[in-house]
C-alpha cells in the first residue's frame, strides 16, 4: 500500500458516481450536477464526523471527491457525448 491510498479510492468512487449520474441524466447542466453531487460528497464527509464511528471529516477527502466528480463530467461531455 502507499500513503493516501484512501484519496485515490475517494476519487475513483466519486468519478464513477459522477460518470453514471451523467450517463443517466445526460442533459443535466454543470451547475445542477455540481450542486447535487458535491453537496452529497460534502454531506458524507460531515456525517462521518458527526456520527463518530471511527471516521472523521477530512478536507482532502472532500477535494478528492470533488475532483473525481468534475473530471468525470469533463470526460463525459468532451469524449462520450
Amino acid at each position: 500500500m502507499f500513503p493516501h491510498l484512501d484519496k485515490l479510492i475517494h476519487f475513483s468512487i466519486f468519478f464513477l458516481l459522477g460518470f453514471f449520474f451523467k450517463l443517466r441524466f445526460p442533459k443535466i447542466t454543470l451547475i445542477s450536477y455540481a450542486l447535487i453531487l458535491i453537496s452529497y460528497a460534502l454531506l458524507t464527509e460531515i456525517l462521518q464526523d458527526i456520527m463518530k464511528q471511527g471516521r472523521s471529516l477530512e478536507v482532502l477527502d472532500a477535494i478528492a471527491d470533488t475532483l473525481g466528480l468534475l473530471i468525470s463530467y469533463y470526460i463525459y461531455t468532451k469524449h462520450i457525448k
